[in-house]
């Protein structure tokens, strides 16, 4: 439905609702309720999320791509041939391209709210209606802006990788068991060896 004012179009003429709660007297509370679930589930959620929040302040997102690649081993056969024999997917990579226009200082937010979580180690949900990638951290952002090409709108493109966690392993304090500190396992007293031992010894003297 088209939006405009809520101003009279002529005398007598009664206002065209701006929004869906502006609603013309006399209509049942049932019909407004129809046309406020109606203007809520055409608002579908996109961006970049942190514990639910978005964490750019854009206006829109105009555009997503999404990469999975998987590494095929394979090993020579005979006649020249190759055969796999394993395949490993990579970490998924996401773009998000966020658009603001708006006066300089809304724009300048816009910007510095990227700026704020691309050199950090946290990681994101990129949220779409069809699919939550989660795990994610900005690899890098560009944008690029020229005379002819709008400079009221301010667009950029966010690259996000996906990070997979693992346990800790963990380490040895040395290198080689050799190699550690002697420990104090208390005294130890002298015992006279055995026959065998002695004869062994006596074989060498």
């Amino acid at each position: 439905m088209p939006i405009f004012p809520n101003v009279p179009l002529a005398p007598g003429v009664p206002a065209i609702p701006r929004d869906p709660l502006a609603v013309a007297a006399g209509v049942s509370l049932l019909t407004v309720d129809a046309v406020i679930n109606q203007f809520l589930s055409n608002q579908t959620t996109w961006g970049i999320f942190l514990n639910g929040v978005p964490v750019v302040r854009a206006d829109n997102i105009t555009s997503m791509e999404f990469k999975q690649d998987w590494t095929l081993s394979t090993y020579p056969v005979e006649q020249g041939g190759f055969q796999s024999y394993d395949k490993v997917s990579l970490a998924y990579e996401v773009r998000l391209r966020f658009t603001t226009g708006g006066s300089i200082s809304h724009r300048a937010n816009f910007l510095e709210s990227i700026q704020a979580i691309a050199d950090t180690l946290t990681l994101y949900d990129v949220v779409t209606p069809e699919e939550i990638y989660t795990s994610v951290n900005i690899m890098r952002y560009d944008y690029d802006r020229k005379a002819f090409k709008g400079l009221g709108l301010f667009a950029i493109d966010v690259w996000l990788m996906q990070i997979r966690v693992t346990a800790v392993t963990q380490f040895q304090s040395v290198q080689a068991a050799p190699s550690a500190s002697p420990q104090n396992v208390g005294q130890v007293q002298p015992e006279t060896p055995n026959a065998q031992v002695q004869s062994a010894f006596s074989a060498f003297h």
